[in-house]
């Protein structure tokens, strides 16, 4: 009887914060730091394994987290937490499930002390849309494919800083290997300033002037450029009016721009360029493992509309939105990234000009004082292009989504965001 009375009592209050949270889409994606993967690729084999499980009390707590989590390991929009509570009442942990509760209990409640935390830096994620919206509407995508675009789960890789908030342009799938492009970081540096002189003579006065944007980190030492010049010779088509030019070195992409643009890229009417630094890959069973797990959202334009007006977004655009208070709310920093890399892929994918030396990282757009560290904004660096296209493109999912989009920028080198991974701030 006293069991059955505890029981009722940790159920109801189950109940109460599961009602809290759902209320608050960042609590419900903050449970997805309470949890194990469930599998992960192992790039020996080649094959997606999986992951050893806690055992006892932990064991069935992670069992009913990643059941709320659709059997991911990161929240995806539409899951209910109150219908996740209901769920376990009807079929319980065989082992001892009031300690069960107890724990779900306690686990419940650090989502909700992350929840009130994150809720004082949540992004005006409206502002970012307007500036996106207008370059292309999206919807959730079915199928990978050239011109599909990864978006990143605004937890998955905080500590995996150089693909946090990341929105990554598909350029290449194979049966082998997936290759994509990093269209959101910029690295505030022209191109001219990290390149051989062999290198600016190859690339001319336009190219030398770009600024230069990290593509990943597969082939860091190789630029390429995505354009919107058709007829450019060995430029690979990336959907409806895109394209990407692997290899800069016999100046078919200077030329064009030279017939095309004149001295400047800048003016009305002028082609588009982003030139980029390595490239991001994945074998296709990697990558399926990351899209199950929830590591990234995957996205594409609607119908026969063209990517390339959001693949080609530029920190300098900015100065077109100013105006209308669109500015996007600081990103982290850049960083280096283990995963997502093909094992023994091609080096050489990214296939352009080489960089002469190691390219500095972004200017930093986070804050570092105290726990406002994160609610610093900045118009400079990669902070704009960042937030505004990821929160931009996001936000025009709908729904869920929409909240997601609000998730401040956090990783692992603000004071807030080293607090929700119980990692040592540095």
């Amino acid at each position: 009887m006293a069991d059955r009375v505890v029981a009722q009592t940790i159920y109801r209050s189950l109940l109460r914060s599961a009602r809290a949270i759902d209320t608050q889409p960042a609590g419900r994606a903050l449970l997805s730091l309470s949890t194990k993967p469930g599998s992960y690729f192992n790039r020996k084999t080649g094959r997606v394994e999986p992951v050893p499980q806690d055992e006892g009390i932990a064991g069935a707590l992670g069992s009913l987290l990643r059941g709320y989590l659709g059997g991911g390991e990161f929240y995806r929009p539409g899951q209910s937490l109150e219908a996740a509570v209901r769920a376990a009442r009807r079929s319980p942990p065989a082992h001892r499930p009031l300690d069960v509760g107890i724990a779900a209990l306690r686990v419940l409640g650090e989502a909700a002390e992350r929840m009130t935390a994150v809720a004082e830096h949540l992004m005006d994620a409206e502002r970012c849309e307007a500036v996106v919206r207008p370059l292309g509407r999206v919807v959730l995508g079915k199928v990978v494919r050239p011109g599909s675009l990864l978006v990143t789960h605004p937890l998955a890789c905080m500590m995996q800083p150089s693909l946090h908030r990341a929105v990554i342009l598909i350029t290449s799938v194979t049966e082998t290997s997936v290759l994509g492009l990093v269209i959101n970081k910029s690295l505030g540096t022209k191109v001219g300033a990290v390149v051989t002189d062999e290198g600016r003579d190859m690339l001319g006065p336009i190219l030398a002037a770009a600024t230069l944007h990290k593509g990943g980190d597969v082939a860091e030492g190789q630029i390429a450029a995505l354009h919107d010049l058709a007829g450019v010779p060995g430029a690979q088509p990336i959907g409806c009016g895109l394209w990407l030019s692997s290899s800069l070195r016999e100046g078919e992409l200077r030329h064009a721009l030279a017939c095309e643009a004149g001295e400047r890229l800048s003016l009305p009417g002028s082609p588009r360029v982003k030139l980029v630094h390595g490239c991001a890959g994945w074998a296709p069973a990697q990558l399926q493992s990351e899209l199950d797990r929830a590591v990234w959202f995957l996205v594409q334009v609607r119908g026969d509309a063209s990517v390339a007006p959001l693949a080609l977004l530029q920190q300098a655009d900015a100065t077109d939105t100013a105006g209308d208070g669109s500015e996007g709310r600081g990103a982290g920093r850049e960083g280096e990234w283990e995963g997502g890399q093909v094992e023994g892929g091609d080096e050489r994918a990214g296939g352009g000009v080489e960089s002469e030396r190691q390219v500095a990282e972004p200017e930093e757009s986070v804050g570092q004082g105290g726990e406002a560290g994160a609610d610093q904004s900045s118009s400079a660096g990669g902070g704009w292009l960042c937030d505004t296209l990821w929160a931009g493109v996001l936000r025009q999912l709908g729904g869920g989504y929409a909240d997601l989009a609000r998730f401040p920028a956090l990783d692992a080198s603000t004071t807030l965001g080293a607090r929700l991974l119980r990692t040592p701030p540095p």
